[in-house]
């Protein structure tokens, strides 16, 4: 039993590792501007620096053939992308109806 534990641990290891890691350096922000909006590996939105929003969508791919998804929560309001305490931050205001 150990053992088989053992190798599933190793396996979803090896899999995280084959995507890599995420990095701070992607949410690090100095002005809004900085800020995109994109979906993560279930689709949820998140906030991103654009310099590195190709390299997130490619980890949020590759993340996303290994977990399983709950369904997003649907957001009563457009979120949007802004920099908070220099870290961009996705933002929706549950108040605001479309």
């Amino acid at each position: 039993m150990i053992v088989f534990l053992t190798s599933i641990f190793i396996s979803l290891c090896s899999h995280a590792q084959n995507c890599g890691f995420e990095k701070s350096d992607w949410v690090s922000c100095s002005r809004s501007e900085e800020c995109v909006l994109i979906s993560d590996m279930c689709g949820s939105p998140t906030s991103v620096n654009i310099k590195y929003e190709d390299a997130v969508k490619t980890f949020h791919h590759c993340r996303g053939m290994q977990v399983d998804c709950a369904v997003p929560e649907k957001l009563k309001s457009k979120p949007t992308a802004q920099c908070k305490l220099n870290k961009c931050t996705v933002i929706s205001n549950p108040y605001i109806l479309k």
